[in-house]
């Protein structure tokens, strides 16, 4: 078999594939697809150009492929459903933060909590999920408390301190929903801070650490 198939390095799964089951179904579509090039570089065009004692290897195939698209397929589907489930849930305010977090109900959650502020793109949810999940707040209802204790200090630090700086005297930006989450609990919390600081390779982390600690007694958040 050829190379065309190359399976994605650790640095792309932990930060793009936090969800096992994205990260399930890119690969085996990727290795589905090296496999169906691969047939295709051989000689055989139609049924009867297969030597017979070769065909039921050929049969077995042809069953993978049909089981995984329909499966892919299906996953497809449920995946959709459930987007449409959460959606639903966040129009009518009855987001059930006893569910399991994963990045759709991350997102979910976020737009329900923070349905004002712009989105960004669904590679930052996956890699705030990561971050979330190694700093202890893997349920939503710690994500929650934390977020209710945070959200004021972030909103009067946005005042202060705005992400786009000042241009005359105003404001230039504000945050989307995944940075009031990492900026707040860079503030909240020490151990988000310094496992944020560390995942982006920050080179004055710890002067950013000293930043972060001089705004959580600033806001009263010790």
């Amino acid at each position: 078999m050829s190379s065309a198939f190359q399976p994605p390095d650790e640095e792309t799964i932990r930060r793009e594939y936090n969800d096992h089951t994205i990260l399930y179904s890119r690969l085996m579509e990727e290795v589905c697809f090296s496999l169906k090039r691969e047939i295709q570089t051989l000689d055989y065009k139609q049924e009867i150009d297969i030597p017979s004692n070769l065909r039921r290897d050929f049969y077995a195939l042809s069953g993978l492929f049909y089981v995984a698209d329909t499966h892919f397929e299906l996953f497809r589907s449920s995946v959709n459903n459930l987007k449409e489930e959460l959606q639903e849930s966040v129009r009518k305010d009855t987001f059930d933060i006893n569910q399991e977090m994963n990045l759709n109900t991350l997102q979910a959650y976020l737009h329900w909590k923070l349905p004002k502020r712009k989105r960004t793109i669904e590679n930052e949810y996956s890699i705030l999920l990561g971050e979330l999940q190694a700093t202890g707040y893997d349920q939503f209802d710690k994500l929650d408390s934390a977020f209710e204790k945070m959200y004021p200090a972030l909103i009067e630090d946005e005042k202060r301190d705005p992400p786009g700086g000042f241009v005359k005297g105003k404001a230039s930006g504000s945050y989307n929903d995944v940075g009031v989450i990492r900026w707040g609990f860079k503030i909240l919390d020490p151990k988000f801070a310094k496992h944020d600081l560390s995942l982006f390779h920050t080179e004055d982390a710890q002067e950013q650490l000293n930043k972060f600690k001089e705004k959580r007694e600033k806001y009263k958040l010790v």
